[in-house]
């Protein structure tokens, strides 16, 4: 990470919930909304974060949706992008990759997975 404000600003996008702490440097950006809009993917865009988290079954856009555009559309190609779902069965973790996931996690998300993505991406 580099010097400037916008280096030290990584985020961890989380709408599936409030966050209390992250590990440094990472700040958070934690969105409540019952679903995925535009909003939020103009958010990340504007953020740049390099690692985000995001369920897969929300209403409104699902989480397979917003990884496609969050890669084509926002230019994230270099975030690593996280999959939080209740779905673990291959064709899903399929689904996920197709859709542009880095990684698959299923609820409830193993502490000690989580802790090395984010050390992945620091």
């Amino acid at each position: 990470m580099g010097s400037s404000p916008e280096a030290d600003q990584s985020c961890c996008l989380l709408p599936f919930g409030a966050v209390k702490a992250t590990p440094q440097p990472f700040r958070s950006l934690s969105r409540t909304s019952k679903s995925y809009d535009a909003r939020a993917i103009e958010e990340a865009g504007r953020l740049r974060p390099e690692i985000v988290f995001l369920d897969i079954a929300m209403p409104g856009l699902d989480g397979h949706e917003v990884a496609r555009r969050l890669r084509r559309e926002v230019g994230l190609q270099s975030a690593l992008l996280v999959a939080v779902t209740g779905y673990g069965q291959e064709c899903d973790r399929q689904l996920s990759r197709e859709a542009g996931f880095d990684h698959h996690l299923v609820k409830p998300v193993d502490i000690e997975k989580l802790e090395a993505l984010l050390k992945i991406a620091d």
